[in-house]
């Protein structure tokens, strides 16, 4: 749980009053006129849910090891994660880059 639905803290913005320096998301682009207002909506509606989703899975992850005793291994599931997201969002940078010859 910790892997998977920590991954959605990146989407909410509010983890910058936690400490955060940057924000993975920001719901700006979505207005910029580079995409459909069908798309918009779209990608709207997910960024929207991953701010409640994340709130309620840190929520979920504290009981779960204040119940199980076990925080560490919740912290090694979760950094892991975020280490597999840094090496997939750099590939991709490096596609980009490929794409446009950059």
């Amino acid at each position: 749980m910790a892997a998977v639905h920590g991954m959605e803290l990146l989407a909410n913005r509010e983890m910058v009053k936690y400490g955060a320096r940057y924000s993975y998301f920001d719901p700006a682009i979505l207005s910029d006129g580079s995409i459909t207002e069908d798309a918009r909506k779209f990608l709207m509606e997910g960024y929207s849910a991953d701010i409640g989703h994340s709130m309620e899975a840190l929520k979920l992850i504290q009981d779960g090891v204040e119940e199980m005793d076990n925080g560490m291994e919740v912290m090694i599931a979760f950094t892991y994660s975020m280490g597999h997201l840094y090496e997939y969002l750099n590939a991709r940078l490096e596609r980009g880059g490929r794409m446009y010859g950059n």
